[in-house]
């Protein structure tokens, strides 16, 4: 078949080698067809990671470029007042939190990046 996007007719085959990242296709596939009848995707449908998650990993990137430790990460993000008061609390939840920052800007700047294409 030949054609265009725009004046048709065309194709599409569509191959799911495996069910595994269903949702992620399914969405991918609902932001095609609400591209195809509205030429626009809906803001519900760009992206499902919340934007202060993108803005603390962004941030973290800085700030590992920058050579800042776990610590100053944390105090980037909370200020330093926070971090005074709960780096050291007994369930850790703070240094959980900035390693799995961390973790996830060491993924993103080590080519995960790539895989937001995919993903959404």
């Amino acid at each position: 078949m030949e054609g265009t996007l725009l004046r048709g007719p065309v194709r599409f085959d569509f191959q799911l080698p495996a069910l595994t990242a269903l949702d992620r296709r399914i969405v991918a596939l609902r932001r095609f067809a609400a591209l195809h009848e509205t030429l626009t995707v809906p803001r519900r449908l760009l992206s499902s990671i919340p934007a202060a998650k993108c803005a603390a990993v962004l941030s973290t990137i800085d700030a590992l470029a920058a050579g800042a430790s776990l610590r100053q990460v944390a105090i980037a993000l909370f200020g330093q007042e926070e971090v005074r008061v709960h780096w050291n609390h007994p369930s850790d939840y703070m240094k959980s939190r900035v390693r799995r920052l961390v973790a996830e800007a060491r993924r993103l700047s080590s080519g995960g990046h790539l895989d937001l294409f995919h993903r959404y």
